[in-house]
């Protein structure tokens, strides 16, 4: 099961996902839980990062296969976000269309992070918000456009400090609140470790933003795992941090070489 989150700052773009995958029968009957998912990619020819979570089939391939495949042979140098964002969402709905079954079964939704202009931009792509009906992929320009923040606008909030932390913006996949609850208080502890022992966490860094992701999605995961709530997490994480010239850390699972669904009839969730 994904837990995925993107975050933006003055440093650049983080994106931490963890690795399970779920392999299951088409009566939801788990099969077993993998920890070798890639759900976060990166682009160097666009510097965009992509990650992903939801249904893990397309036809005959796992998504994250998809995914690396779309961007050897989809993206090329001088595509800008909206573009590869169009042509991702239209060539993933094809190829998930002709799977002939409905919406609800093939739920997922990804993540789309770049720079345009040297502006950082944070968007996804879903099938619907949760407990409503799904339908075929589509783009969302969540930060800046669906704020109603110009460019300019945006470069002056991304400066600004919020209780001693750098502003920020981020997306989590919208069916972890338990991930959102732990964001909140962790604001709060983060606050008191800066007035308290003169601790700073995360550091004011690009790295420092990597790594306290890191730790609120391996916390998640571990305490539902220790809950028993959901046994098909895993605190094996995968991520990315660039700014708008490079890729600054590479934490990457490769994508496996044997992606492919186990056999006919199962069905993978990411």
């Amino acid at each position: 099961m994904s837990l995925v989150v993107s975050d933006i700052t003055r440093y650049g773009i983080v994106m931490v996902g963890n690795s399970a995958v779920t392999v299951m029968r088409e009566d939801n009957t788990v099969v077993k839980v993998r920890g070798d998912a890639a759900k976060v990619q990166y682009s160097p020819e666009a510097n965009i990062g992509i990650s992903v979570w939801g249904n893990g089939n397309v036809g005959g391939k796992r998504i994250d296969s998809w995914i690396a495949d779309f961007i050897d042979f989809s993206i090329a140098p001088g595509d800008d976000l909206e573009t590869i964002g169009g042509r991702l969402t239209e060539q993933l709905n094809e190829d998930l269309s002709k799977m002939g079954k409905p919406w609800n079964e093939l739920r997922c939704g990804l993540q789309l992070a770049g720079y345009m202009n040297g502006v950082p931009k944070l968007w996804h792509i879903d099938t619907g918000q949760d407990r409503r009906p799904q339908h075929e992929l589509r783009l969302y320009h969540d930060f800046p456009e669906d704020q109603s923040w110009s460019d300019g606008n945006f470069r002056m909030i991304l400066g600004e400090d919020q209780y001693g932390f750098p502003a920020f913006c981020h997306l989590s996949n919208s069916h972890m609140p338990t991930f959102l609850a732990l964001f909140d208080k962790m604001m709060e502890y983060s606050r008191e470790l800066r007035n308290i022992l003169k601790v700073r966490f995360p550091r004011d860094s690009l790295e420092g933003r990597l790594n306290y992701y890191k730790v609120l999605v391996q916390f998640t995961t571990e305490m539902m795992v220790a809950a028993g709530e959901h046994p098909s997490f895993n605190n094996v994480v995968s991520a990315i941090a660039f700014d708008q010239n490079v890729l600054v850390l590479d934490e990457r699972i490769s994508v496996p070489e044997d992606s492919k669904p186990l056999s006919e009839g199962s069905r993978l969730a990411f």
